[in-house]
């Protein structure tokens, strides 16, 4: 037996009624380095941790004092060299035989490790904790058998509930969907539970106090041997002030196309009238001018230097007459006038007078009305894909297209050019492609551009038709 006590792996020792030692194995004394003579004049009080000394020392006493014949508790020790030790001591009473306390005998297992991986776990739930809480995250666990949910901290806080106040299940977190979006959340678990994904979606969340807050939930299901749904782990975070921002970006972006539209709507009612302007003041003046040099050239002699310089002079008229027209057709083209197909049907001839680029235009469209806001927006989207084909495309055919399907206006506009990196273009912030998809925005469209390194680009407009 004492072989065993000397020679156990569990720190032992005995100790007299006044907390002496009397006898210390190897175990105990490699566990507080101390030598066993050193430990011999010393008490347990000596070399436990002072905070622990009074719990001790009470069930101590109240171990001689009854008639228990033993007690466990879980106490710091002063290792030698200041550290702290952790031990898992039981403390048993001896006695005679008339029932009366002789000694105790303690024995110690080292627990150490085992506080320390404690210590560390809550540190590590407490910084888990405090990283939720900063980032309004939170996460649960829900057994799908029983109802029962399982929350964090932060998804108590995000619910606006107490942990000690309610009784977390699955009809709980059913509650506190805002009606609106209910059919849509259970829609979505049945579908991650059937199979069909992962739970991941924005939802809002009606709290006690009425508060409405927007939450974005992901799940994870986890199954059985037998392909059944078990349970789902996820997160559930806040991200209402996230939310507000969007709507507030999104309200300012709104705002900023409504300018926009109403910018290009006076623009082109500008240009409108300078371009009537200057057809019918300056235009006609012009033409005045050039009747009068007309009659001013016929009354003088063919062979008189006056009458060359008349000449002269009637040319100059022509090509002022000319440039006038040009400057006219380049601010609104009257065609538009006319409608969209005789607005595009001038482009083509126009940029087929200018340049040696071959354009076809396909038209099933004629038998349909639409507002001038819609037919210019559209003009002009085309004016500007035809201008960047000639520029940058190094194109030598396009084709547009230009169709009215299920109560939109379609426009297609394909070149066989080069193709160019459209992501990269819009990164860019170049004016003319922002300017073509905010005009079609403004007016409820959209535009949409396909492109490939040597393949050409497609340009596609839609717009909804207004009869």
């Amino acid at each position: 037996m004492r072989t065993l006590y000397l020679h156990s792996a569990v720190g032992m020792a005995v100790c007299d009624l006044a907390g002496r030692y009397v006898s210390v194995n190897a175990a105990l004394c490699g566990f507080l380095g101390y030598t066993s003579e050193e430990l011999l004049a010393r008490t347990y009080m000596d070399v436990t941790h002072p905070d622990d000394v009074a719990r001790n020392v009470e069930l101590r006493a109240a171990l001689i004092e009854s008639r228990d014949e033993t007690f466990q508790v879980e106490k710091r020790y002063l290792h030698k060299s200041g550290a702290v030790v952790w031990a898992l001591t039981v403390v048993s009473m001896v006695r005679d035989a008339a029932g009366q306390p002789l000694y105790t005998i303690g024995q110690m297992l080292d627990i150490s490790p085992l506080k320390q991986t404690e210590q560390a776990l809550r540190l590590s739930q407490s910084h888990l904790a405090s990283a939720q809480k900063l980032a309004h995250i939170g996460d649960w666990a829900w057994n799908i058998a029983s109802g029962e949910l399982r929350w964090s901290d932060e998804v108590y806080r995000i619910f606006g509930l107490e942990r000690e106040a309610c009784d977390v299940n699955y009809g709980l977190f059913v509650d506190h969907l805002h009606p609106d979006d209910r059919a849509a959340v259970m829609g979505a678990i049945d579908k991650a539970l059937a199979g069909a994904g992962d739970y991941d979606i924005d939802h809002r969340i009606c709290l006690d106090d009425g508060r409405i807050k927007v939450v974005h939930e992901i799940g994870f299901v986890f199954r059985g041997a037998d392909g059944l749904p078990k349970s789902m782990i996820g997160t559930v975070q806040d991200i209402t002030e996230r939310y507000q921002y969007e709507q507030t970006v999104l309200d300012y972006r709104k705002q900023i196309q409504r300018l926009a539209a109403h910018d290009n709507l006076l623009i082109e009612a500008e240009r409108k009238r300078i371009a009537h302007e200057i057809h019918d003041e300056i235009g006609q003046l012009l033409t005045v001018l050039k009747i009068d040099m007309q009659l001013c050239r016929a009354a003088i002699p063919y062979d008189a230097p006056l009458h060359r310089r008349t000449e002269d002079m009637l040319k100059l008229i022509e090509q002022t007459i000319a440039s006038v027209r040009d400057i006219t057709h380049n601010l609104r083209p009257p065609a538009l006038n006319l409608g969209l197909a005789a607005a595009l049907e001038w482009l083509v001839q126009d940029v087929g007078r200018r340049t040696a680029l071959r354009i076809v235009l396909n038209c099933d469209y004629r038998e349909h009305i639409i507002d001038d806001d819609t037919a210019t927006a559209a003009f002009r989207a085309v004016q500007e894909s035809v201008t960047n084909i000639i520029r940058h495309a190094s194109a030598t055919d396009v084709l547009i297209t230009l169709a009215c399907r299920d109560e939109n206006l379609v426009l297609e506009i394909a070149d066989n050019g080069c193709g160019f990196d459209v992501d990269a273009a819009f990164r860019r912030g170049g004016f003319g492609l922002l300017g073509m998809r905010e005009r079609i925005a403004a007016l409820g469209g959209r535009l949409d551009i396909e492109s490939d390194v040597e393949a050409g680009t497609t340009v596609r407009i839609a717009l909804a038709v207004k009869r």
